[in-house]
């Protein structure tokens, strides 16, 4: 087997998804012609991954190539999770930033905010795949909510990528006037020292 394996057909779930990626894209006002040539590849490192497990209680045992070969159903829950987590953040990274197509100062700025949404992209499509392929119906139905929520209507897992939320952690540079987080000591815009001590909440200590 190559280092790194391309998939290059997919279940019939999954070209179904595909279909609802389509339109989630549509939704968000995604022009599929942005992408160019970028193909949406669902890659496999077998040989950086290894055939054993590295760590915790099943420590040197094969690692499992199908679902009913996971032990526990609260270990088969925990993967599903981090899995539907993560396509969650890329497809929601999508929708915050979309925007910033038409704001771009230049067209590299431009190309370069395309580059890192058509990544994050593909990013969700492959945990989608792995949802969809290796998950049955559980997977299926977690895959579908992938591109059911939505960042703008602030229903995302994380509430850092929903934006209602999001935008409460900005204010306005004193100095020029652009949006920028919280947390930031310097204005990126301008470079003018921000104080974030105000940003920090404040606790009271207690003596016992």
């Amino acid at each position: 087997m190559a280092d790194t394996e391309v998939v290059e057909s997919y279940p019939t779930n999954f070209e179904t998804w595909i279909e609802e990626f389509n339109d989630w894209q549509t939704r968000i006002g995604f022009d599929p012609s942005w992408l160019g040539d970028y193909r949406f590849d669902i890659k496999f490192d077998w040989d950086t991954a290894g055939n054993e497990i590295e760590f915790g209680d099943f420590e040197g045992m094969p690692k499992w190539d199908r679902r009913m070969q996971i032990p526990q159903q609260n270990i088969m829950d925990a993967i599903i999770t981090m899995v539907s987590v993560q396509g969650d953040t890329e497809f929601a990274s999508v929708e915050q930033q979309n925007h910033l197509l038409e704001t771009a100062p230049t067209e590299y700025d431009k190309k370069s905010a395309l580059r890192i949404m058509c990544e994050e992209q593909r990013h969700g499509w492959q945990m989608a795949y792995l949802l969809c392929t290796f998950f049955g119906e559980q997977g299926v139905r977690e895959a579908a909510k992938l591109l059911e929520r939505n960042a703008q209507e602030g229903t995302r897992i994380l509430g850092s990528f929903n934006l209602k939320k999001a935008r409460k952690q900005f204010h306005d540079c004193d100095s020029c006037g652009e949006s920028i987080p919280d947390l930031l000591a310097n204005c990126p815009y301008c470079g003018a020292e921000q104080d974030v001590s105000k940003y920090f909440e404040q606790r009271e200590r207690k003596v016992h």
